[in-house]
């Protein structure tokens, strides 16, 4: 046997005992590290509490730690971009909201992610959003909201989350409803509008029922009313929007688990049967219920389809109010 030949042969055998460490490699379980789940939005709100419920639970699941990652700002576009262009590789993962999802894609036109660079992985919850007003606010129906709006120079103020967020989009469809002047306010969560509400700081905010009820339970929190067709289960002594007359300002709050585009399915289909378990655990069931955040997990495809339904849904709602988009 020439040089040459054993060369060759033992080229060949070191490529053979490679593949054989890559492929061990390759299969090994899935999570083997830490999880890392990103909030794009600060402490305290929904997407908080559920991915924290969430994550505690995966962790018991697996024996793996699940950290959560707060990174707020440009309406969860900052957060949106981190995970798209994350390793597709199951270690990180995105809850998106509407704002993420929906809005954002038809308010911006350079926006710096694309829903093209996700893998839907499973729906969380979907919730109407609470109608919050200021105690110190001389008014306690929505009426006598728009009356008090109609008289104040500038109208009233409202928080957003920036561009391109739910409450951007609502406050725009409660202003040509009402047809009064409303000043929006950008906040960097819905965390930190809540406080100020209360405070006073600002007029009114809209926030998921999930952040709220603590506050309308303690009594603290002023609620007018919820954007539901129907009365949210957790307040069933608020009016909707619908009833007081305005049928078209219905809205809803999807929250949904992405991974980065290209995950592999094998890793997104464990992912979606961990947090189905997790959601369907008993008592993270009731406790997120009774918070007006009801689990409703899906398939990816499932996901897939109500991401698009919402996504469409926001599209015809920019256009018919002729939202201003912006770079």
């Amino acid at each position: 046997m020439t040089p040459r030949c054993c060369m060759s042969l033992v080229g060949l055998s070191m490529l053979g005992v490679l593949g054989c460490f890559q492929d061990a490699g390759a299969q090994q379980p899935f999570p083997s590290r830490a999880i890392t789940i990103v909030v794009p939005l600060p402490p305290g709100g929904t997407s908080d509490i559920i991915a924290r419920s969430i994550g505690q639970k995966v962790g018991e699941y697996t024996g793996q730690s699940v950290l959560i990652e707060n990174v707020s700002g440009a309406g969860t576009a900052i957060g949106a971009q981190r995970v798209a262009q994350a390793r597709p590789d199951g270690y990180t993962l995105l809850v998106a909201t509407t704002t993420t999802i929906s809005s954002n894609p038809h308010l911006y036109r350079k926006l710096s992610y694309s829903m093209s660079q996700f893998e839907p992985i499973t729906l969380l919850t979907q919730h109407d959003l609470a109608v919050h007003i200021s105690p110190k606010l001389p008014v306690s129906t929505l009426q006598e909201l728009i009356a008090y709006a109609a008289r104040t120079p500038g109208g009233i103020s409202y928080s957003t989350t920036g561009r391109g967020s739910l409450s951007e989009v609502l406050g725009e469809m409660m202003k040509a409803a009402f047809k009064v002047e409303m000043r929006d306010i950008p906040y960097r969560g819905a965390a930190p509008a809540l406080v100020d509400v209360m405070r006073g700081e600002i007029d009114m905010h809209f926030d998921g029922i999930t952040s709220t009820v603590p506050f309308l339970r303690a009594g603290k929190a002023k609620v007018i009313a919820t954007t539901g067709v129907e009365r949210a289960a957790v307040s069933p002594n608020i009016p909707t929007l619908v009833e007081l007359g305005y049928k078209d300002l219905v809205m809803g709050n999807i929250y949904a688990l992405l991974a980065p585009k290209g995950t592999p399915r094998p890793i997104v289909d464990t992912l979606n049967s961990l947090v189905r378990r997790a959601l369907e655990d008993p008592v993270l069931r009731e406790r997120l219920t009774s918070q007006g955040a009801p689990p409703k997990p899906t398939t990816p495809e499932g996901l897939a389809e109500v991401m698009a339904r919402d996504s469409a849904t926001f599209e015809k709602t920019v256009r018919e109010l002729k939202i201003r988009t912006v770079d």
